[in-house]
């Protein structure tokens, strides 16, 4: 294990560092500029833009992800075939995020995608810069919520049923169960 980690995190990201300090097109031979990338990554004013984009399409898919993973996840046990239907979820989080990025780009192709066929008409989702957003959004949360959905179903089964029983009992409601007990 130890040599593995090492090959496949500690060389790479090393190399990813060496890489850093060059001014490489990798057809040629790279030249040695020091610290000069990361002078003009701080001064171009599209950084900034680019960490609150990130940032906020990354608060958004994480918020969805548990959102939808905890709603999945405490339906999960209510099902008859939970083994079945816990695989079918953890298929799209299996998935290579190359394949996730392939299948989505099919799907929101602009004008023959699967959205653009059953919408009868095209749509440029992918050229807007919101609705790219958007769709980074939906893609990254279907493919996390099923994982997402197994680690809270596994965590609503720990919860002892003494406590959910006497919630009941002092008149607890659904909502009020899950947010003071279960959550």
């Amino acid at each position: 294990t130890l040599v593995g980690g090492i090959l496949l995190f500690i060389v790479p990201a090393v190399a990813i560092l060496a890489i850093s300090f060059a001014q490489w097109d990798l057809l040629s031979p790279a030249r040695w500029v020091g610290l000069a990338n990361y002078a003009a990554v701080l001064t171009d004013g599209r950084t900034g833009r680019s960490l609150v984009v990130t940032a906020a399409i990354g608060s958004a898919g994480v918020g969805a992800e548990i959102a939808l993973g905890l709603i999945v996840g405490k339906a999960l046990p209510a099902t008859r075939r939970t083994a079945v239907v816990g695989t079918i979820i953890l298929i799209p989080w299996m998935a290579a995020p190359l394949t996730v990025g392939i299948i989505w780009r099919w799907m929101l192709a602009p004008s023959d995608g699967a959205v653009a066929g059953l919408l009868g008409q095209r749509v440029d989702l992918l050229v807007d810069p919101i609705g790219a957003s958007v769709a980074v959004i939906v893609a990254t949360t279907w493919q996390s919520s099923g994982f997402v959905a197994l680690l809270f179903a596994a965590a609503l089964r720990a919860v002892p049923g003494d406590l959910r029983a006497a919630a009941a009992i002092d008149g607890a409601g659904r909502w009020t169960t899950l947010r003071h007990i279960e959550w």
